[in-house]
């Protein structure tokens, strides 16, 4: 089995500490961001062994994988399993950026 390594685009590393600032500052505390970062973490170490398993959007080349309300786009490579984007599910739906 090929043992993939995981790369985060410069827009997913963004977006991601967006999302784990939000919920830092509404919440009062960064117990629930380490939480989320932890599970995202998780799973991608799953799904970087076992790529086909997130669901395929195929008008976009991509998959994603839902994180509880969190949307992580990605896809692969032989080598690699690159984080396109992620998005919390709760925003508006047009402002997801697709890749080609």
């Amino acid at each position: 089995m090929v043992q993939r390594i995981v790369v985060w685009t410069g827009r997913s590393m963004q977006q991601l500490n967006k999302i784990l600032s939000y919920y830092t500052l509404r919440n009062k505390s960064n117990l629930y961001s380490q939480k989320l970062h932890a599970r995202i973490q998780y799973k991608l170490h799953l799904y970087k062994n076992y790529p086909l398993i997130g669901t395929k959007i195929e008008k976009y080349k991509v998959r994603i994988l839902f994180i509880d309300h969190c949307h992580l786009f990605y896809k692969t490579t032989k080598q690699h399993l690159i984080v396109l984007d992620i998005w919390d599910g709760r925003r508006n739906p047009k402002s997801i950026k697709y890749y080609k």
